[in-house]
């Protein structure tokens, strides 16, 4: 039995990267999509990748997570075109890059306010529709939010707000029959015009990461094993898993680990500049 099959799914976020590839992923498998995200150009992608494995068209809805009104329109035109919703993934999100001693504020308040603000706006305004399907809500966070990060200090301060956004939701709406889960994702291979918001408020490509990344689809396919299984909390990757038990068990050795190398990354910047 496919548990996806005609299913009514809204993806913040859809129209590059994990997001976009969940559409894809869930397309397959029969579900009415929904695309969500601000650029109408990659949504138009995004429509076109999903055309060739759905005989459904996908409902776009373009808008900003960071407004409510934006989410309360994007839940309302879902269920004025197909009366329903059964999934909810909460993936809109932005990287940031710099130490927080140098960054804009107001850059600083934008990567909040899109990823942690925009995922409460998103949950908040599906509550009551997956109340009634009594369906799944889905967080992607990521496994930045265990320990914050030198150089990603406001990226994973948004990620870490998200572990406490959805503990809350789970003990608030236990008797709703709401799934609520959390992902913790860790550094997935991404496409080549990915961009991230710099230090100085500028937007920049996303820098090349020198531990191992993952492929996206592996990534997309353990958060859709996650909504069929509907389980709570799922850690993705090795490393993910070690930083989250150190984390827990022996959060000085996490921070000794992190300062000696961003100790040796200040210095041998500092070299290069000599």
């Amino acid at each position: 039995m496919n548990p996806f099959q005609d299913k009514v799914v809204v993806i913040t976020g859809s129209s590059q990267g994990i997001g976009k590839y969940l559409a894809l992923e869930l397309a397959k498998h029969g579900s009415r999509i929904v695309l969500n995200g601000r650029d109408p150009k990659r949504l138009e992608k995004a429509v076109a990748l999903l055309a060739g494995h759905s005989s459904q068209k996908p409902l776009v809805v373009q808008g900003d997570v960071s407004n409510w009104e934006d989410n309360q329109r994007l839940i309302r035109e879902t269920l004025d075109h197909f009366g329903r919703i059964d999934i909810v993934i909460a993936n809109a999100g932005v990287g940031m890059t710099g130490p927080i001693e140098t960054s804009d504020p107001h850059a600083m308040k934008k990567v909040m306010d899109i990823n942690f603000t925009g995922c409460l706006f998103t949950c908040r305004a599906a509550i009551e529709p997956l109340k009634a399907s009594k369906g799944s809500l889905l967080i992607t966070g990521s496994i930045a939010g265990f320990h914050g990060l030198p150089t990603s200090g406001v990226y994973s301060c948004s990620k870490m707000a998200l572990t406490a956004l959805a503990q809350t939701l789970r003990i608030e709406l236990a008797d709703t029959g709401i799934h609520v889960g959390l992902a913790y994702v860790g550094m997935t291979d991404t496409e080549p015009e990915k961009m991230v918001i710099n230090h100085d408020g500028t937007v920049v490509p996303r820098p090349d990461y020198t531990l191992h990344t993952v492929p996206i689809e592996k990534a997309v396919l353990q958060m859709v094993d996650m909504l069929r299984t509907r389980r709570k909390v799922e850690v993705f990757t090795l490393l993910g898993k070690l930083n989250a038990l150190l984390s827990r068990i022996s959060p000085g050795l996490i921070e000794y680990i992190l300062t000696r190398n961003y100790r040796k990354q200040l210095k041998a910047r500092a070299m290069k500049t000599d």
